[in-house]
């Protein structure tokens, strides 16, 4: 393998503590899309030994694979309950968090626990008011463990849209109060839980665990999770005005020395950091040249001592998670649940089962 990702497992397990401690409530983990791209069974694995026992994922199939591994824990499956999975909610004891009116008929057949989600203005999954006064007129016999929204700008602590959804979940859940009186209420992704105004009983993080940074206009308080490293595959001494990669687009304006590193797009690294994003090799910062390939990329490593073979720091402690979905123009979100399957996964510091 010429790319690796190395994953701290203890750096997930210190920053699901944090949010624990830091909220006094209780914190369960998103782990949809395979933990990010991390490896949920891994990281289910690393939680649980810190006392994490609810978790969430996309859809059925998720929640299938990890029960196959874990016979406790509470997952939830967000997607909600459809014809189609029906059948494998009820197998494999998955809770869906029902989304429509529909979903809560289908759902009502039988007994088993479930989650509402209620559209608190992000006008993306969750009744809305109309379904919900239908929902009280016609009260559905429901085991409701838990309601649910989601804050749209999170992220920006301070925006007055926040606790407009605040208030209005408020709402929702006192008019839901007399059907569902015992009924516990989970508002907060990362950002929310880090945020001290929004009390709720279950704070859902997903991206804070993994070392993004939960705010967009503060520093990250949280431990940095993944390190991509790229091995150099050639080194090449280039002339002035010699185009270099596909299209020409980036031209030696002196006298250079190339280093070839392997990985691309296929692996991961966005084709929007062409010409414009960095790496950190052997100490000093140093530009991506030319289109990214599939499987390639060229770093301009002139005066740098590097060798073939050498390691190419991507992501890590110089090149921070949020840092590198800025320069691509998108979310660390995204950055992680990109890397491709070919980046070696190197897990690094697993707890003894028990520890804390």
């Amino acid at each position: 393998m010429t790319c690796v990702l190395e994953i701290d497992l203890s750096a997930i397990r210190a920053n699901y503590q944090y949010l624990a401690r830091d909220t006094g409530r209780r914190i369960a983990g998103v782990v949809k899309a395979d933990a990010y791209g991390l490896g949920a069974v891994k990281v289910v694995s690393e939680l649980v030994k810190v006392g994490c026992n609810e978790f969430f994922v996309a859809n059925a199939e998720e929640g299938k694979a990890l029960r196959s591994e874990f016979d406790e824990i509470i997952l939830y499956v967000l997607e909600g309950a459809l014809e189609s999975t029906y059948e494998k909610l009820l197998e494999h004891d998955l809770r869906p968090v029902l989304n429509t009116l529909l979903q809560c008929d289908l759902w009502s057949k039988q007994s088993a626990p479930c989650a509402i989600h209620l559209d608190s203005g992000m006008e993306r999954l969750g009744l809305n008011e109309n379904e919900l006064n239908e929902m009280l007129n016609d009260p559905k016999e429901l085991n409701i463990q838990l309601l649910m929204s989601h804050l749209a700008r999170a992220d920006e602590p301070d925006h007055q849209f926040n606790q407009l959804q605040k208030k209005r979940f408020d709402l929702i859940r006192q008019r839901l109060g007399d059907l569902y009186p015992e009924v516990e209420t989970s508002l907060t992704n990362s950002a929310g839980v880090a945020h001290q105004d929004y009390v709720d009983d279950l704070g859902r993080p997903g991206i804070a665990l993994y070392g993004g940074n939960p705010f967009s206009d503060r520093s990250n308080p949280m431990l940095p999770v993944v390190r991509l490293m790229a091995q150099v595959l050639q080194v090449r001494e280039v002339d002035t005005g010699l185009p270099v990669g596909y299209g020409g687009t980036f031209v030696t304006d002196r006298g250079s020395v190339l280093a070839i590193i392997g990985a691309g797009y296929a692996d991961g690294i966005s084709r929007s950091l062409s010409n414009k994003g960095r790496t950190f090799v052997s100490g000093s910062y140093c530009p991506i040249v030319g289109r990214i390939s599939m499987d390639t990329l060229h770093v301009d490593v002139t005066g740098v001592d590097i060798v073939e073979g050498d390691w190419v720091e991507l992501i890590g402690p110089n090149m921070s998670l949020d840092e590198v979905a800025l320069q691509s123009g998108t979310i660390s979100y995204e950055v992680l649940t990109s890397l491709g399957r070919r980046c070696s996964r190197v897990y690094l510091g697993s707890a003894v089962q028990g520890s804390r």
